[in-house]
């Protein structure tokens, strides 16, 4: 169970910027984490909103991405607009833009290594409580915030059929079929992740991705080449992320567990 926690936390961690698990929050949790963990199951228990059809107007919240899009391409600092959307979100918990702004920019910031840490467990909790607006562009958000588990696979390819060059959502759809445990679904994981690092930069979160992926698949098999190959991979992101990025202590962690399963192996 430790490994396959372990394969699953770096997941999370690594891809998308999705929420960390309670076990992995940073120090600076926006609410005390015992609490926040606890009504983050029970508010994601139901998983109805996976599969409700888009018919609600998705032209602000399209606008609102590309507008925030914008401004993190031209500057790499949101925090001034992070303050701003934060401060909004709060003061209208209701307003599904206000919850998507807000969540949307700081899965962005979250994107780039921070001293303090991030944790967008409470923003998963707002979207959630917030008036449900039934659009592709607040779906997509949830969905890479909240999605690890299998039954996450249709979403993946609804949201891949609207927009098939979505490298985010196709990252933690690999993530998601590296956790299954058919062949198919781990082969189909790998190539993914191959298309995307290929085409991507030597960055933090493709060598992060194709480590979580190799991990998954690499416990599912019983693979030792997956094992070396996942802490290839984990020393590429260690070797890129700052000393302060708090996403290392899964990576060294990880690596411990492959070593040991290939002690294990010999």
């Amino acid at each position: 169970m430790k490994s396959k926690c372990t394969a699953r936390l770096f997941a999370v961690l690594i891809c998308a910027g999705s929420v960390l698990p309670a076990c992995a929050q940073s120090n600076t949790s926006l609410s005390p984490p015992q609490e926040e963990s606890e009504r983050y199951n029970q508010i994601t228990a139901d998983r109805g909103w996976e599969t409700e059809p888009w018919t609600g107007d998705d032209r602000p919240f399209a606008a609102a991405r590309a507008a925030i899009d914008r401004v993190f391409i031209a500057k790499k600092d949101l925090s001034p607009q992070l303050t701003q959307y934060e401060a909004l979100a709060k003061a209208h918990p209701g307003n599904p833009l206000d919850q998507f702004q807000w969540a949307y920019a700081f899965r962005l910031e979250g994107s780039v290594p921070h001293p303090d840490g991030r944790d967008g467990m409470p923003l998963v909790i707002a979207m959630v409580n917030a008036r449900q607006p039934h659009t592709y562009n607040y779906t997509r958000l949830r969905f890479i915030y909240q999605v690890v588990e299998p039954e996450g696979c249709n979403l993946a390819k609804r949201l891949l059929d609207k927009d098939p060059n979505d490298t985010r959502v196709r990252e933690v759809y690999a993530a998601i079929l590296s956790e299954s445990k058919s062949k198919v679904d781990e082969d189909l994981a790998v190539k993914i992740v191959r298309a995307i690092v290929d085409k991507a930069e030597d960055t933090p979160a493709s060598d992060g991705l194709m480590a979580c992926v190799y991990a998954n698949v690499g416990f599912l098999e019983k693979n030792p080449e997956y094992y070396k190959k996942s802490i290839e991979a984990n020393n590429l992101f260690l070797k890129l992320t700052p000393s302060y990025d708090w996403r290392r202590a899964a990576a060294l962690h990880s690596n411990e567990v492959l070593q040991r399963r290939l002690n294990e192996n010999k």
